[in-house]
């Protein structure tokens, strides 16, 4: 049961005291339930509060509700027409309330923005007062409650953020959504989802005509034989027209996919990723399992940029494996994208007695004269791996040590983009997260570094949770 007094204790602790602050905008609302009961049960007064706060807009769950959050609890706030955004985040899970309303009328609502968490994999199991959970259980109850919220607001939604194999796709695809112009699905594709993949997610895409930033990072399942693909591949589907589109980031794509031969002429922002990403895998067995992780060759990335002709990109990533073409696909970075200020770059070796040029890659990105970042992953020989725990402290150290020097020889080499802020390179420790390593402009001339720099949350690299904690392949 959510204690509503405990609540409001809650809101005055973050400063959102009910009886004074009417001004307020973004409701925290935390729930505790020190008995942990299967069903929420009893009367919840969430909701009425709504009534003295004339300007709230926005309300996000956090804090332990360690069964979810229940429908009661929401149906008042789903009804205020002021609020216009909900959140939850991952202590705020559907994992044991009662599916939602299926009928329409008594879900539909005005929100504009919904962010549910995208995690990679939740728990197999839980226990709850007796009653076992498994990840089926969840999977339906979390399906079924977020097709009750998602399809509630087609007619208002703006912004969605879901979990890939439990959001409502298949019944999306038979609505229009006039108004939605960003969507970011993440976590991890259903078991066995091949049609799902090429034929579900591509017809989404021709019901929103107004969608402006695509994120699609869910990982492959094992049993998937497929890449991603947005629009479907070739000629396979009617032409989609996706003038407003401003960013787009798709983890293992289709090479084929007719996204990247339809004209985007405001793509401002791309990424060709990996998720997770390609160094956890090779670290993790229990990723290997269950997860695939196909990334481009050069080839194909080369192929897939001249297709789309980005030629008003601000900010690029690829991920990609090294082929004859890495000189050719180098050389378009530089000299066919004008307004390129933000690289990131993963070039995976093709074995592992490969010698990587850093010195003449580095050279080379020097013509990319508006660069202001540049992150840098080049799969480094040498480098003794991620979350390698049998590795000593001496070599991480005589390793950071070398990655310095390196880092600082890039920066040098990168002299000609006058408008450079910093380069950074991936520095891996022996458990998880890797992180970028910045080497910054005003402390070029002391050569220092601030280790504590590559704490802060913008050098760490995606990292999909919750990180499993078993079997690895180490790192020779």
């Amino acid at each position: 049961m959510s204690d509503i007094s405990h609540m409001i204790g809650e809101y005055t602790r973050f400063g959102k005291h009910l009886s004074t602050r009417h001004d307020t905008e973004l409701l925290l609302i935390s729930f505790h339930d020190p008995r942990r009961t299967f069903s929420p049960g009893g009367k919840d007064d969430l909701g009425i509060e709504v009534m003295y706060l004339p300007n709230l807009r926005s309300v996000k769950f956090h804090d332990g509700a360690p069964h979810g959050v229940p429908w009661e609890s929401l149906r008042r706030l789903l009804h205020s027409p002021q609020i216009t955004s909900m959140s939850f985040d991952e202590s705020a899970l559907f994992i044991s309330v009662a599916p939602f309303p299926a009928d329409p009328s008594l879900t539909a609502s005005t929100l504009e923005e919904l962010s549910y968490p995208t995690l990679l994999e939740t728990i197999a199991t839980e226990w709850y007062s007796g009653y076992l959970f498994t990840m089926s259980d969840r999977r339906e109850v979390e399906t079924a409650c977020l097709s009750a919220l998602v399809l509630g607001m087609r007619e208002t939604a703006r912004s969605l953020t879901l979990p890939m194999d439990t959001c409502p796709l298949r019944e999306m695809v038979r609505l229009e959504w006039p108004r939605l112009h960003t969507i970011r699905l993440g976590g991890s594709f259903p078991r066995g989802a091949d049609h799902f993949i090429t034929h579900t997610l591509p017809s989404f895409f021709r019901r929103t005509p107004h969608m402006e930033h695509i994120e699609i990072t869910a990982a492959l399942p094992i049993d998937t034989t497929v890449l991603c693909s947005v629009l479907g591949r070739g000629r396979a589907f009617n032409p989609v027209a996706l003038d407003e589109l401003r960013s787009l980031t798709v983890a293992h794509p289709d090479p084929e996919d007719a996204i990247f031969s339809t004209p985007l002429p405001n793509l401002v922002h791309l990424s060709i990723r990996d998720y997770p990403r390609r160094y956890d895998v090779l670290a993790e067995v229990y990723y290997q399992q269950r997860w695939r992780s196909p990334i481009l060759s050069a080839t194909e990335m080369l192929a897939i940029l001249r297709r789309i002709r980005p030629y008003g990109l601000t900010s690029l990533e690829v991920v990609y494996l090294v082929d004859d073409s890495d000189p050719d696909l180098l050389e378009f970075i530089t000299e066919c994208l004008p307004q390129l200020r933000h690289l990131q770059l993963h070039r995976y070796r093709r074995s592992p007695d490969e010698v990587v040029h850093y010195r003449d890659i580095a050279r080379k990105l020097s013509g990319i004269a508006g660069l202001t970042t540049l992150r840098l992953n080049l799969d480094l020989e040498g480098d003794p791996g991620p979350y390698n725990a049998h590795i000593s402290e001496t070599i991480l150290n005589k390793w950071l040590s070398r990655l310095t020097d390196m880092g600082w020889e890039v920066f040098d080499l990168l002299q000609p983009c006058t408008r450079l802020e910093y380069v950074a390179l991936l520095c891996h420790d022996d458990g998880p997260p890797s992180a970028w390593l910045p080497f910054r402009r005003f402390r070029r001339a002391t050569r220092g570094m601030d280790l504590f720099d590559i704490l802060k949350p913008e050098h760490i690299d995606s990292l999909p949770r919750p990180y499993p904690l078993t079997r690895r392949r180490w790192y020779s």
